[in-house]
């Protein structure tokens, strides 16, 4: 096991140890809505492991030119699959503002209430992803996250991706690269008052730019990357790290 690999495990291990004692029962869900719920989990992460790889190839494309999300729809998918899962599981008349006030400096605070393009609660928690993304703190934010039961508790559903220790411990593995990759995502501008692309609608934009990034020509002056892992379903209808050796499969 190469050194790489064992400290992902290592990182996905101490994440799943803070998750023993949550409570993770169906909270009213029937068994078809479990497993609804656990298949919309396993797609959002899905998700998130093909766009970071298609952010990835498209900054060593540049050679590291920072990436805007006006112009790459890589990342403003990306940015789309973010808000599905923190919004996945929360409770009835909550928004991601209402709970990521407890984990973001007052600093980041005053900037975001002070866009005067924002005009909505969801608006200001999409501002907010956006600044964590510019910034580079949007792991920081998950483990702590992570890291507060009182917060989950409070503001998520027991079956939520944000309480789900496995899953959630591969999407922060996935995550983790996420800061050193050179992008800017609008700020204080109008169209985060609109409402993102549903689940289905996203997974097929996702697929459609896999399939044109797969059309094009490859280039062989770039060396193969190891940067991200791969999220595959197992045959149990899970999920299981895999890791790949390129950031864009032939």
């Amino acid at each position: 096991m190469d050194s790489f690999t064992a400290r992902l495990e290592r990182q996905m291990q101490e994440i799943k140890g803070k998750f023993e004692n949550i409570n993770l029962g169906p909270a009213g869900l029937s068994a078809q809505q479990v497993a609804e719920e656990n298949k919309r989990k396993d797609v959002l992460i899905r998700l998130v492991a093909m766009l970071m790889k298609q952010l990835q190839n498209a900054v060593h494309i540049t050679n590291g030119q920072p990436i805007s999300q006006q112009e790459n729809r890589s990342l403003h998918l990306l940015l789309n699959a973010l808000e599905h899962v923190f919004r996945h599981g929360l409770k009835r008349r909550r928004e991601v503002w209402h709970y990521v006030g407890h984990l973001t400096t007052p600093d980041d605070l005053f900037l975001i209430k002070n866009m005067e393009a924002v005009r909505s609660d969801a608006a200001r928690g999409r501002a907010w992803l956006h600044l964590m993304v510019n910034e580079g703190k949007l792991d920081r934010v998950v483990a702590l996250i992570i890291d507060d039961q009182q917060v989950r508790a409070r503001f998520f559903e027991p079956w939520a991706m944000v309480s789900d220790g496995e899953r959630f411990a591969i999407l922060l593995t996935l995550l983790s690269g996420l800061g050193a990759l050179p992008v800017h995502c609008t700020l204080d501008d109008i169209g985060l008052n609109n409402i993102g692309l549903p689940l289905a609608a996203l997974e097929a934009a996702v697929a459609a730019e896999e399939t044109k990034l797969r059309l094009a020509p490859e280039d062989p002056t770039h060396p193969e990357l190891k940067l991200v892992p791969d999220v595959l379903d197992s045959s149990g209808g899970g999920t299981e790290l895999v890791h790949s050796s390129r950031v864009r499969r032939a």
